[in-house]
């Protein structure tokens, strides 16, 4: 888990590789429509349900311990469990395009690309409003602002209308967790932001049916987690 985690993946030491593969996304387009049906059936959810039936109650809160280190801070249910899932999948997903990107196969690195963005999308809801909950600021918008600058190369103008946008939907969020605090009615409205969000020039490049299956993948394995350690948050 800490080879290298999602915080110094995706901000600090690896801001060209983002770059270079995010101006790679833009480069090369969708595929067909024939493209996207042959990958419409990847990504099974039986091996990860099996990875994370497995864990063990003791491993969980070894994870949860260490997490809560490197963060400074004690961790809810819902900011544990999309923390880390985005620091285990997230990034081996991300890993998976940039692979897939050097290899030359198009068709293997649009699907992870756009999958892990709507994986992260779903997660990343949670997170923002988590923040904004424990801090009453926007600093997890302003960090998340800050990595879709370095993504999809906005200019100044374009992040700040950006935040503003994020802000006025962080405050859908914040009332969403605070009368559903198990974070299950932020992972559907993050399937709605996607699909409403897809027509939208700065989203023109992506398949919506692969990032659909990131936000479905990352709802369904959210919602097992969930489900497995409450209880060792009930027993506290």
């Amino acid at each position: 888990m800490r080879e290298e985690n999602s915080e110094k993946y995706f901000n600090e030491l690896n801001v060209e590789r983002i770059v270079r593969m995010a101006k790679l996304r833009r480069n090369v387009g969708k595929p067909d429509q024939q493209g996207v049906n042959a990958y419409a059936a990847r990504m099974p959810t039986v091996s990860h349900d099996i990875a994370i039936n497995s864990l063990s109650s003791e491993r969980l809160l070894v994870f949860k311990s260490i997490m809560e280190e490197i963060k400074g801070k004690q961790m809810s249910i819902p900011r544990f469990c999309s923390s880390f899932l985005m620091e285990i999948l997230g990034v081996r997903y991300m890993k998976l395009a940039e692979e897939y990107a050097e290899s030359e196969n198009k068709s293997s690195f649009i699907f992870f690309y756009d999958f892990t963005a709507g994986f992260r999308i779903s997660l990343g809801t949670i997170i923002d409003a988590e923040g904004k909950l424990d801090s009453g600021n926007d600093e997890e918008v302003s960090r998340r602002v800050s990595y879709l600058g370095v993504k999809f190369g906005y200019s100044l103008d374009e992040q700040a209308d950006t935040y503003l946008w994020l802000q006025e939907f962080n405050a859908k969020a914040l009332e969403l967790l605070i009368q559903d605090r198990s974070g299950f009615s932020l992972l559907s409205l993050s399937e709605e932001k996607i699909k409403n969000s897809l027509g939208s020039d700065a989203n023109s490049a992506f398949v919506p049916e692969y990032m659909l299956m990131g936000a479905k993948m990352a709802s369904h394995l959210y919602k097992m987690l969930y489900n497995k350690i409450e209880p060792l948050y009930s027993k506290k």
